[in-house]
């Protein structure tokens, strides 16, 4: 039985080489491409590459920084200590 699935690629597997790759040269098709209005793709990446990607992508925000340690810790713009109105993300509901 033949499964008709959708499947709303994103992060490394927007890379269509990759993906190919992955799932196999005939087992999926292309629709097309989509911008999800209100969501933004986030990412980390050692420092040194920060440069090279603002120059190919003037746009793209810096929202933060991953560094060795325990824990978790917010700072807002003025780079003060401060917690989420909401802990977590609810997925469906």
């Amino acid at each position: 039985m033949e499964k008709d699935v959708r499947y709303f690629a994103y992060g490394s597997c927007m890379d269509e080489e990759s993906f190919r790759s992955t799932v196999g040269e005939k087992n999926y098709e292309v629709l097309g491409r989509a911008i999800l209005p209100g969501y933004r793709l986030a990412f980390t990446l050692p420092p040194a590459e920060l440069a090279e990607l603002q120059a190919r992508f003037p746009d793209i925000a810096v929202i933060g920084r991953v560094e060795a340690g325990e824990g978790v810790h917010l700072h807002d713009e003025q780079g003060e200590a401060c917690l989420p109105s909401q802990r977590g993300y609810q997925h469906f509901g």
